[in-house]
């Protein structure tokens, strides 16, 4: 047989093939309609809009430490040293502000949502950082306290204004990509003054701290990962300060917005808070009412704490349950609602840590074998593969991450036996009629991504994995078959 017609026959076979299968679905469809098991808006479910800013975010947050500027001799600039800097302005013997609590609250007084003000609030936030960006920090700022009728900044740094408070400019180093760059700096003589500014202001006007806290959030993820870090830092700052400021405002205001930013920043705060002894009770306290709350963002910060602190794994497994319980639920009813449409953000809210992802599959499978009806079986396939979903979507190629369920399955892990309950899920979907034509498109899409790092063989080594012990040699290279076509 010539090589045309053994093409041609190959896709006459993969038409029928596949004409056999859609008949089969529909057949089950149509048994499941009489039953009245059937839920006609089933399929919407699967189409997620992948939530590309979300993902952004959530990569910047994975990164943020890993990244620095560097001043002098190589130092970070969370320890700037700058061997021999020199001021701009030299021999000034101006008295420093701090000397007197009486002149700096009237200087405050008489600036109060000035420029000035603006400026001295972020040279102390982002102290020992490129002049430039301490100025357009200030710059917003300033017109964050005026929402009409904005003056023009001036357009001089006063020099004068820096001394007072302790303050001054000197030549550090900025390591960028293409090497290091020369750059002004502003740093503070002391590092103590940096909070005798935030306490001062801080007490001194009450009537800009939302305003203070809503222009940090903008600089918690960026592409400036010294000023993500200082502010992420400033905020923690202002917590344990204040605890009852954030108990009562920060939370409602981040909360209110409901968006993954605000819940990484609270996140972040509490993890600040949790390293002060006074507060750890308060912080348990906290998280587990969280749990509890009609708020899917409350369950999300949630996530984002307990992926830095390991002790709270109770309170992850409490949440992640009523998270999994929650996307069940919207399932059976066939609509998209707060736990759907936040499906991109709770499977990235693990931070592709292992405690996670592994107290997720075992919650699906818990489910699994707890329920005996078939359709109620059929639910939590449907369940499943909604996530492997996401996990495809959101595996970074280009860093050569697998993705997290098929990377479960060659977990040994004794004490949790992973790979096998995962293992087993994925045979309960490939068991299930009206899912196998999903499971099909999903690994193919997965396939897709694989062959992006030229990693071959992965799915060969998934479906031995999974299917070894149950399908012959020839069953398992026809599924790896259906895939791969799928892919063209």
């Amino acid at each position: 047989m010539g090589l045309e017609e053994m093409n041609y026959q190959e896709k006459i076979d993969e038409e029928i093939e596949c004409q056999e299968e859609n008949e089969i679905e529909k057949e089950g469809m149509k048994k499941e309609k009489q039953n009245g098991k059937v839920n006609d808006n089933k399929e919407e479910i699967f189409h997620f809009k992948q939530d590309e800013e979300s993902k952004n975010i959530v990569n910047q947050y994975r990164i943020i430490f890993n990244h620095g500027i560097y001043a002098g001799d190589h130092a970070n600039f969370e320890q700037i040293e700058i061997d021999g800097g020199k001021s701009k302005k030299q021999n000034m013997t101006e008295s420093s502000i701090f000397t007197d609590e009486g002149w700096m609250s009237r200087w405050i007084d008489e600036n109060y949502e000035t420029y000035s003000v603006a400026l001295i609030i972020a040279c102390a936030v982002f102290d020992c950082l490129p002049y430039d960006w301490i100025v357009e920090a200030a710059d917003k700022l300033y017109f964050s306290f005026h929402t009409k009728g904005v003056q023009e900044k001036p357009r001089n740094i006063s020099m004068h204004l820096l001394k007072e408070f302790g303050a001054e400019v000197v030549t550090g180093e900025v390591n960028t990509y293409t090497g290091k760059v020369k750059v002004d700096i502003i740093r503070l003589m002391e590092e103590q003054y940096q909070e005798k500014i935030l306490k001062h202001i801080w007490r001194e006007c009450p009537q800009l701290r939302d305003k203070i806290v809503l222009w940090l959030k903008k600089y918690c993820i960026g592409n400036r990962i010294s000023m993500a870090k200082r502010a992420m830092k400033i905020m923690g700052s202002l917590a344990y300060w204040d605890y009852f400021y954030f108990l009562n405002s920060m939370i409602k205001m981040f909360l209110y917005h409901k968006d993954i930013l605000s819940d990484m920043v609270i996140a972040q705060v509490v993890v600040a808070l949790n390293e002060h002894e006074e507060y750890r009770k308060n912080i348990n306290n906290l998280m587990r009412k969280w749990n509890k709350e009609n708020n899917v963002h409350c369950r999300l910060t949630n996530f984002f704490i307990c992926a830095e602190l390991r002790d709270k794994c109770d309170i992850l497994e409490e949440a992640i349950s009523v998270y999994i319980d929650g996307l069940k639920r919207e399932l059976s009813e066939g609509k998209q609602k707060d736990y759907s449409k936040n499906i991109y953000e709770f499977f990235l809210s693990g931070m592709r840590a292992y405690t996670f992802y592994r107290i997720m599959i075992e919650k699906i499978y818990d489910l699994a074998y707890d329920t005996d009806t078939l359709s109620e079986k059929e639910e939590i396939c449907q369940l499943f593969l909604m996530l492997f979903a996401v996990d495809v979507d959101v595996m970074e190629t280009d860093q050569k991450e697998d993705a997290l369920f098929i990377k479960l399955c060659f977990v040994d892990d004794c004490n949790y036996n992973i790979k096998y309950k995962i293992a087993d899920l994925w045979r309960l979907v490939w068991n299930c009629r009206s899912c196998r034509q999903i499971f099909l498109h999903l690994m193919s899409r997965y396939e897709i991504n694989m062959k992006k790092y030229k990693d071959n063989h992965r799915l060969e080594c998934f479906v031995k994995n999974v299917f070894g012990d149950i399908c012959t040699t020839e069953i398992q290279e026809d599924i790896c078959n259906k895939i791969r076509r799928r892919t063209k």
